[in-house]
């Protein structure tokens, strides 16, 4: 019975992993009940499914420009200033980590009580887009 619980685990986290940066973002999208623009970039993904749960983490950029009304269409409202220190490891593995270190205007916002939670993190770095950190569990 084990050997089957883990063998669906290894298979359900491979799966989570494998596919095209379109479904990526849709499964980030779905779970998370997050609206997109059109021009958004995937910058890094990582899913993990366990036992009928799944957490999704996702960088995106998204063209400064388009950051409120992605805010807004995705019911995302109460940004409070600069991120959590224990929020840093969660993007580790993205290799983008070390923008959360720098004072540039972040902003986070955290949903736990609600479903799905989201961990949100948008890096006001001053360019022309804003990377987006993004943790959902649903």
């Amino acid at each position: 019975m084990r050997v089957g619980v883990l063998a669906c685990l290894v298979v359900s986290l491979v799966a989570g992993c494998s596919g095209d940066t379109s479904s990526h973002l849709s499964i980030v999208a779905d779970c998370g009940k997050l609206v997109f623009p059109d021009d958004v970039e995937l910058v890094w993904y990582h899913r993990e499914v366990m036992f009928g749960d799944q957490m999704t983490d996702a960088v995106v950029d998204i063209p400064a420009g388009e950051v409120e009304e992605f805010k807004k269409r995705s019911g995302m409202d109460k940004f409070d200033a600069g991120v959590p220190p224990g929020w840093r490891e969660a993007w580790e593995d993205s290799g983008q980590a070390q923008l959360l270190m720098e004072n540039a205007g972040n902003e986070h916002l955290v949903e736990l009580n609600k479903s799905p939670t989201r961990w949100v993190v948008i890096h006001t770095g001053g360019n022309e887009s804003r990377r987006v950190f993004i943790r959902s569990g649903c």
